[in-house]
């Protein structure tokens, strides 16, 4: 028997077809033989002959004499062209898609293209290979036309009120509450092959802190008191006292949300008081503070700092990582994010 260094399942669909034929003929004498054919040449002989393996010529034969065999489908050709690319990296499938496993979206582009088929694998080094991420998906405001005019609106007369506050002389203070809870901590991290960083939960879920923050365009992070607990009016009058003593007899302008606190009957005299002029944000707009941007990298400093901590079991001192975080906040990323949200209220009007 001569064996053949090619395999008969990888040759070119027309050849297989010949040497299929070519068995049967050999074998039986017939190309459609029947279950009580005559056999002629034997299986090696055959072998032999075309230059291919015994159990191929086996296999043919068997398949050949069985009622109803299917015939051997022909071999799909998996290389996508462009339109297959195109499909696959399009917006519009990517959204069409959104919440689908790897698997599903192999069945999905099976489904719209019947003669094509793509790996899980292959389908994650095409998209790898464009660039195409998983990314966080962005929450915007979607609006009815009549609220839509409400809300520039009441931009525009934010905007007024800020440059207002600038033709004054006033200096413009940017004012915000964090908190940072049990949850602030790093979820992924790196770590070896088949093992995962672990952290002690009793030291995980403890520890609350409310801090408040302030924040200017020239001089980057300001004024911030750490509480053990929710701010509260008295907390809140305390601070504003504190921020007068410390930026002196300048006349302020105070950008901060709608909270409650900023609005209540203990607060609203203090401003006249103390000579400070309270401008509030648009409601459910914290995208136009720039202190919410620097509360981001804040955050994100002190998540990182805390997971070393833990994991490392070198203790952890939930103050000095707080001030820490908002002492790694340069002025230059202030003055960024302030010409940030300026932008964006700007674009908004």
């Amino acid at each position: 028997m001569v064996k053949s260094n090619s395999r008969f399942s990888k040759l070119p669909q027309e050849r297989r077809t010949a040497l299929r034929e070519a068995v049967l003929l050999l074998r039986f004498r017939s190309s459609e033989p029947a279950a009580k054919s005559a056999k002629y040449a034997a299986y090696a002989s055959i072998a032999r002959a075309l230059g291919i393996t015994y159990n191929e010529v086996q296999h043919i034969c068997r398949r050949a004499l069985r009622p109803g065999a299917p015939v051997a489908p022909e071999k799909q050709v998996r290389r996508l062209g462009e339109e297959h690319v195109a499909f696959l990296l399009s917006e519009r499938v990517l959204e069409q898609w959104s919440g689908r496993t790897m698997k599903e979206r192999t069945v999905l582009f099976h489904r719209q293209f019947p003669d094509k088929r793509i790996a899980v694998t292959s389908l994650r080094r095409l998209y790898l290979k464009h660039k195409v991420r998983r990314k966080r998906v962005r929450h915007v405001k979607v609006m009815p036309p009549g609220l839509r005019a409400q809300y520039a609106a009441r931009c525009s007369e934010l905007l007024a009120e800020l440059e207002w506050a600038e033709t004054e002389g006033r200096t413009v203070v940017f004012l915000d509450e964090i908190n940072f809870t049990k949850l602030s901590l790093a979820r992924t991290e790196w770590a070896a092959r088949n093992s995962n960083l672990s952290v002690d939960q009793r030291e995980m879920y403890q520890g609350y802190r409310s801090v408040v923050a302030t924040m200017t365009a020239e001089r980057g992070v300001g004024l911030c008191i750490i509480h053990p607990k929710a701010v509260v009016a008295e907390d809140f009058v305390a601070f504003l006292r504190r921020l007068r003593t410390k930026l002196g007899g300048r006349p302020l302008a105070l950008f901060m949300d709608q909270l409650r606190v900023h609005k209540s009957r203990d607060v609203q005299p203090e401003y006249a008081r103390l000579d400070i002029t309270p401008v509030y944000n648009v409601g459910y707009s914290p995208e136009l503070n720039p202190i919410e941007a620097v509360f981001s990298k804040v955050k994100a400093v002190f998540c990182r700092g805390r997971l070393n901590s833990l994991v490392n079991k070198t203790g952890f001192n939930f103050d000095r990582a707080i001030t820490a975080a908002f002492r790694s906040v340069t002025p230059e990323h202030c003055a960024a994010c302030v010409r940030k949200s300026r932008h964006l209220l700007e674009r908004a009007v």
